[in-house]
């Protein structure tokens, strides 16, 4: 079996959804399954590629043969060709997918491994297997629910046998896990969802005439009787309609959302599998005349006379008479039934079926869940990848359909949907237990069981061939039976039972391999472990070039030894391990610091192992695991020493050394030299004697009085810890003291002071403090703030920063003169702030310097590390820094932080808003562009002042400006203080308008925030 299509022999490709399991069993079976995918590609002998999608929703039939060559036909509809050209195999794809539709993005819980059974005979049974899986410690994030649980089979309804099975579903919500059930779109004529249905006037596909409805059925049913709804028979006990999601009214959608959401009030269920959708129906028959259509209970089709035309077509497609006594209805509904409020045929639209369920439900899911959710379905259409995922079917449990789910994940995946699967151990059939743990190994590394990012954001595979990625090793071509996650990944499950002997290999004992050439690989049975082959190209960063001695001192070491492979990737796919392998510590140092705020809500300490320059910032280190010894006490002070060198002054060692056996004499003397470490800790390895200074009352008095002297003089050495830094003035001789000596905590210190909103004079923190205190106690005022009022997010503004009135001074005492902040115009001072350069960025206004309208530049900021005329443009950026980051301190949620001044990266942290702009139609136009601009600077949540901030505001320029606004992702009404109101609610105009607009914007809510996702 292969991925490849055969192309010497002839061989007839039937498409038409029907309710057929797959048939691997047999040699080749060319039978059609559940959906329809007329998309081929095609590969060149230069491994170049192209694509060609054929738009007809018909039943139809591919032909290949030698030459080679392709015949498509098709029964009825129009034809649609796109080419597309590649050149990649992945490319082809992509383009494919930009045509028909990138796939959905499932729930992150979505891609953990499901639990299913069909033939639960009650809830207990479900706890059952659930318990027993759990207790086995088997990773679980979705148990499912077939139609065991309905009552009768009966839609949108719970069996006798199942109550408290809301409670149970809270249980399962409370542990991490989320629930699945099953729908069908066949619903019973004669309960509540059906009469609901009528009564909002859904849609259902019905009968060309009425001389064609059995009312020998039909009226057996009063809210079926006297209309035209083709009635079936499949799981409920009676008959059943099949819901029109084709409505040209979108009521039925409508109807079945409702019904979706009605049902999750009684059982919150987390997804939707989507069944029986090709629609399936149970045994149609077939009549000649109407004495005998009305002679039967079952649903059947004309075989002879006019209405035969569409059931038996004049072409005989191989989509349903490769098997003898079948008709085109055979499983399911007459092709003369009308779709699409009665505008289509069914003939036309069937295999649409399960594409349109498919969009429905997904469109219901904001309505039941809020979230962002999974729909599993049967039947598949192009573009069906947009709304939902695909199973594989019935399968069978034999290890042919293990080897043929390979394909179909493979095949999925190039059709536009990558959240697919097959049925784990098979569906039919008995399993045993070695085939069950290869199909898990293999289930492990199915999308529906990862990668989905890519796929849903730029149209790209998750699940790719291996030609995918090396198009021009023709023995890729063949290979149906190991396939790729991404680019770097590649899969390689056991398929066979009892395989053949060879050499085999464990991804824990990495070899090389050369391109081109097969190499095979052990898996015991009792092992769990899974091989992942590494191809020689990627094996270049685990042995690089050149030998280095980090490594290679040790024989039989790698880059790789005691640690994870080099062509891990970090930083969300874009960097190799390979990389930032020596960053680990930092960065989780960091984040772990970030997290204090969260946990704690106080200073507290982090202490790491591995350490990098700029580590000192996020926490403490110690010295690792050393050894009750005189030569690793010694190392210890050197050690102490080194790291507050490099920037990490609470440093220390394990005082008695953390492996070996220590005596008394090396602990009193390291207990004596601990108590002058920043650090300062005992601590011993496991299975080694107790080293404490108890032990030893020698120790104990030498600690005792090592640690009185070190808490006498803890205040001195904690001096390095400082407060919240300020924007400073850079000399003691350039403080203008008739200013800062009104004020006693600024008094002695160099903090510059300005004058801004507040009545007196004020400072403007160092968000750039090197030492990240102002960063914490920024964060602290807003928490304690957030205790008085519960605000839900921050607006930052002045931030450039802003200063009223800065004046200028040529002498001290013209500076003593003045009771606002003044910047030196001449002298050795005044370097900086009138440059050698006039930059237009101020000097295009007369009479104005770098520092009006804000601080000096010759202030201090990072802890009097830089100056302010190099780091003012960064005052916005580091602010909103600083705000972000408080955010988990403060609301504990997602929030949103709007600053004025930005800078590249600002977008990290936060949106902006256009500026106090003025109510005219220039200023509304140009924010349009501004808009653009900012999404270009990677500020996307932006937007302007709708009507204008400054000036007066007029009805239609409002009006104008509430349907622009409407449109932006920063979307705010904001005028000036003295100003006439101007919010909607002003001009009954603008309201409605303003409602109307709004009201969209709400509805595609959805998709703008995806859009930030």
């Amino acid at each position: 079996m292969l991925f490849q299509h055969n192309l010497d022999r002839y061989t007839t490709w039937p498409m038409f959804a029907r309710d057929i399991g797959p048939d691997s069993g047999s040699a080749l079976s060319t039978q059609n399954l559940y959906g329809v995918h007329p998309f081929y590609m095609c590969i060149e002998s230069d491994g170049k590629a192209h694509g060609v999608f054929i738009l007809n929703s018909n039943a139809q039939e591919v032909e290949t043969g030698p030459g080679p060559h392709l015949v498509y036909r098709t029964i009825g509809g129009r034809i649609d060709m796109a080419f597309f050209p590649g050149p990649t195999p992945e490319e082809v794809v992509n383009q494919y997918l930009q045509h028909i539709g990138f796939p959905f993005l499932p729930a992150y819980w979505a891609l953990g491994y499901q639990l299913c059974r069909w033939g639960y005979g009650s809830l207990d049974a479900m706890k059952t297997v659930i318990s027993r899986n759990q207790a086995l410690g088997i990773p679980l994030d979705v148990p499912y629910a077939d139609i065991d649980y309905m009552n009768h089979y009966e839609d949108f309804t719970e069996g006798d046998n199942w109550s408290g099975f809301p409670a149970y579903t809270q249980q399962l919500h409370s542990q991490g896990l989320h629930l699945i059930v099953i729908f069908d779109p066949a619903v019973e004529v004669d309960y509540a969802s059906f009469q609901r249905g009528i009564n909002q006037d859904a849609s259902f596909i019905e009968w060309a005439r009425d001389d064609q409805v059995p009312h020998n059925i039909q009226d057996q049913y009063p809210m079926a009787k006297n209309t035209r709804v083709m009635l079936g028979n499949v799981w409920p006990e009676r008959n059943t309609a099949f819901p029109d999601f084709l409505d040209t009214k979108n009521n039925t959608n409508n109807w079945w959302a409702g019904e979706f959401a009605t049902f999750h009030k009684t059982l919150p269920f987390d997804g939707m599998w989507i069944d029986m959708n090709e629609p399936s129906n149970f045994d149609t028959g077939t009549y000649s005349s109407m004495e005998e259509q009305l002679a039967t209970s079952k649903l059947s089709c004309p075989i002879s006379g006019a209405d035969a035309s569409l059931e038996i077509p004049p072409y005989p497609t191989q989509a349903v008479y490769q098997r003898s006594g079948e008709y085109l209805f055979s499983k399911t509904l007459c092709m003369l039934g009308k779709t699409a409020r009665r505008s289509r045929n069914f003939y036309d639209t069937k295999n649409l079926y399960g594409w349109s369920e498919a969009r429905a439900t997904y469109q219901a899911i904001p309505l039941v869940t809020g979230k962002r959710s999974a729909v599993i379905s049967r039947s598949t259409f192009p573009s069906s990848g947009r709304y939902g995922g695909h199973w594989l079917g019935d399968n069978t449990a034999r290890w042919e359909d293990l080897q043929t789910s390979v394909i179909g994940v493979m095949e999925f995946n190039m059709f536009g949907i990558p959240y697919v699967g097959s049925d784990i151990c098979g569906f039919n059939g008995v399993s045993n237990e070695e085939l069950c743990l290869r199909w898990h190994q293999f289930g492990a590394f199915s999308p529906f069981s990862s990668l989905h990012y890519n796929a849903a954001r730029y149209g790209h595979t998750v699940i790719r061939p291996l030609f995918f990625e090396f198009p021009k090793d023709e023995e890729t071509l063949t290979i149906s039976e190991q396939f790729l996650w991404g680019s770097a990944l590649m899969i390689a499950p056991a398929l066979y039972q009892l395989p053949f002997d060879g050499m085999w290999i464990d991804m824990n004992e990495p070899s090389n391999f050369d391109t081109g050439t097969y190499s095979s690989m052990e898996e015991q049975l009792a092992t769990s472990k899974l091989s992942c082959p590494i191809s020689g190209a990627d094996a270049s960063l685990e042995i690089p070039p050149y030998p280095t001695q980090a490594v290679y001192q040790r024989s039989g070491e790698y880059l790789f030894s005691k640690t994870l492979c080099m062509l891990g990737k970090t930083a969300r796919r874009s960097r190799n391990f390979y990389d930032t392998k020596n960053l680990y510590g930092w960065s989780e140092a960091r984040a772990t610091y970030q997290a204090i705020p969260l946990v704690t809500g106080k200073r507290s300490a982090v202490i790491s192992r591995s350490t990098f320059p700029s580590s000192g910032r996020y926490g403490g280190h110690w010295l690792g695991d050393n050894t009750a010894r005189w030569e690793d006490l010694q190392t210890s002070v050197i050690g102490v020493m080194e790291f507050n060198m490099f920037g990490i002054p609470y440093v220390g060692s394990d005082i008695c050394g953390f492996n070996g056996v220590s005596n008394e004499e090396l602990c009193l003397r390291w207990h004596q030299f601990g108590a002058f470490s920043p650090f300062s800790r005992d601590h011993n390895s496991e299975g080694m004697p107790d080293q404490d200074p108890a032990v030893w009352p020698s120790v104990a008095n030498a600690a005792k009085i090592a640690l009185s002297f070190r808490y006498y003089y803890l205040p001195f050495l904690y001096r390095w810890v400082e407060n919240a830094s300020f924007i400073e003035w850079a000399r003691d001789d350039q403080v203008p003291h008739n200013i800062q000596d009104q004020y006693p905590m600024a008094k002695n210190t160099r903090v510059m002071l300005g004058n801004v909103w507040p009545e007196r004079n004020t400072a403007f923190p160092d968000f750039l403090d090197t030492k990240n205190n102002t960063n914490n106690w920024w964060a602290g005022e807003f928490a304690t703030f957030h205790k008085t009022l519960p605000f839900d997010g921050m607006w930052i503004d002045m931030n450039e920063p802003s200063n009223f009135d800065t004046g200028t001074y040529s002498s001290m005492e013209e500076q003593l003169a003045t009771s606002k902040l003044s910047c030196p115009i001449s002298g050795a001072d005044a370097s900086l702030e009138i440059p050698p350069y006039p930059t237009q960025a101020v000097y295009q206004r007369s009479g104005e310097y770098l520092f009006s309208k804000t601080l000096c530049m010759l202030g201090k900021t990072a802890r009097r590390s830089r100056n302010f005329y190099d780091t003012k443009n960064l005052y916005g950026w580091s602010e909103a820094r600083a705000t972000y980051q408080a955010i988990p301190l403060v609301t504990g949620k997602r929030s949103a932080v709007i600053s004025r001044s930005t800078f590249p990266s600002s977008g990290r942290y936060g949106g902006h808003w256009l500026g106090d702009n003025t109510a005219r139609w220039e200023d509304l136009q140009t924010s349009v562009i501004g808009v653009m601009e900012f999404n270009m600077f990677g500020i996307p949540y932006v937007g302007s002042d709708i009507c204008g901030f400054n000036g007066v505001s007029n009805e239609e320029l409002c009006l104008r400006w509430h349907q622009f606004g409407a449109f932006s992702p920063f979307s705010r009404d904001h005028n000036s203080e003295g100003m006439p109101d101007q919010d909607p609610a002003v001009w009954p105009s603008v309201a409605n308008a303003a409602k109307i607009a709004l009201s969209f914007r709400y509805y595609y809510l959805p998709f703008l925030y995806s859009g930030f996702a």
